[in-house]
């Protein structure tokens, strides 16, 4: 999917799952007719509406909004996991903010770009996009933790390293050793599109790192 598919005004949440109890990342539609709803993907808020079963949920809301409200407010209350997903989505809006610098992706890249055009980058961005100016946002290092256990579906940070290899390992080492203060990494859609050695190496020092977001190609 590329760039500018995404509906940038939507954001990413946690969001616990009633059946499971278990916490995953949804999207939080923020206009369209599923505008204040949670989806699992981005596309289903602008996706039309089933006339049919839209009528059909207004009848029981209408008829079990009491007991619904009272069962929310309860689980919002005394549920841990519910608690949980609740601190995570404060602690991810603090953590994210946005300074006023804009670079392009020329800029960043130096004409030093990924030299397969099958490369993830590629999949978000056309030639004629790279020169246009893009807001400069500070991800904090839980931020960063967030996005890569995430991404790559781990409870804990320390497994990345057991998906690598040698290599990639002395790359993040690099990192780690040397900082990453003077690096900018690409985001998209609430993933790394390039960096993710980086961001985990930011992780490891506890350090933020500065981050172009794709989504701005709109």
């Amino acid at each position: 999917m590329r760039a500018h598919e995404f509906i940038t005004e939507h954001r990413l949440v946690f969001k616990k799952n009633a059946n499971s109890g278990s916490i995953s990342m949804k999207w939080r539609c923020e206009s369209g007719p599923r505008k204040g709803r949670t989806m699992p993907d981005v596309s289903h808020c602008s996706a039309a509406p089933d006339i049919k079963k839209s009528a059909k949920m207004k009848q029981t809301r209408q008829r079990t909004k009491v007991a619904q409200a009272r069962k929310t407010k309860k689980t919002k209350r005394v549920n841990p996991m519910t608690k949980t997903a609740t601190r995570l989505n404060k602690q991810m809006r603090k953590g994210l903010k946005e300074s006023v610098s804009q670079v392009t992706l020329n800029q960043i890249y130096q004409g030093d770009f990924p030299d397969d055009r099958g490369e993830q980058f590629w999949d978000y961005v056309r030639d004629n996009e790279l020169d246009i100016p893009l807001t400069v946002e500070t991800l904090s290092p839980h931020n960063l933790r967030v996005m890569l256990t995430s991404q790559y579906r781990v409870e804990h940070i320390d497994e990345l390293y057991d998906m690598m290899d040698p290599e990639q390992e002395s790359t993040v080492d690099h990192y780690i050793e040397n900082g990453v203060d003077d690096q900018i990494i690409v985001i998209s859609g609430g993933r790394i599109i390039d960096g993710n050695h980086r961001a985990l190496a930011a992780v490891k020092n506890n350090k933020p790192i500065q981050a172009v977001n794709l989504d701005q190609l709109g």
